[in-house]
């Protein structure tokens, strides 16, 4: 676990000008520290159906939404990354081996290239439509028709265009002009409470 320094910026120079100041280790929410690693390996290994997978002769929990799926599990010592089988990056989490036991897992090899980062997630908006049809989501206004004014519309956003259902049904697909986030995901109409 990371915690913030209570030094000031006065302190941490006093502390340097003494020379008893000395580097700091590499940042604790670092996502691919084996890439500077040469003693990284890799081990396929498939989750089994509540979540754990065999390492190192231990059970290690890697999570149940990753059940049934084949992983790639990529170890250097401090960190376990978890990889996809198209070496996306899905998860990161302590290493359960020490540095020194890295080298030896069944079914081990050297490590391959860097995981790739994983996709942007789509963005989902719940809005209600205005009298007049239209309605804004990421700085953007989508206009929809009266046919759907005051009733509760969905949006999914993603990098390149915004899809409006309203339940099941796709609407529209427009594409998506802004790059703004969105700041609220639920319409007020249906957070409101009702008063008795």
């Amino acid at each position: 676990m990371t915690l913030p320094s209570k030094l000031s910026s006065r302190d941490l120079k006093a502390l340097l000008a003494s020379g008893n100041a000395r580097p700091a280790g590499p940042r604790a929410d670092d996502r691919a520290p084996a890439d500077r690693s040469g003693g990284a390996v890799e081990v396929d290994r498939t989750v089994n159906a509540v979540g754990y997978v065999g390492l190192g002769g231990d059970k290690v929990l890697i999570g149940w939404p990753f059940a049934g799926q084949r992983v790639i599990l990529r170890l250097d010592g401090r960190v376990l990354q978890v990889l996809d089988e198209q070496r996306v990056l899905q998860a990161t989490l302590p290493s359960p081996l020490p540095a020194s036991a890295c080298g030896r897992p069944q079914g081990g090899r050297p490590a391959g290239p860097p995981p790739l980062p994983p996709p942007p997630a789509e963005q989902i908006a719940e809005r209600t439509v205005s009298s007049v049809g239209g309605f804004l989501v990421a700085g953007q206004r989508i206009q929809l028709g009266r046919g759907y004014a005051h009733q509760a519309v969905t949006a999914h956003l993603n990098e390149d265009v915004i899809r409006v259902f309203h339940g099941p049904e796709l609407i529209t697909t427009v594409p998506r002009v802004t790059r703004k986030e969105v700041v609220v995901r639920k319409s007020g109409e249906h957070n409101r409470r009702k008063i008795v």
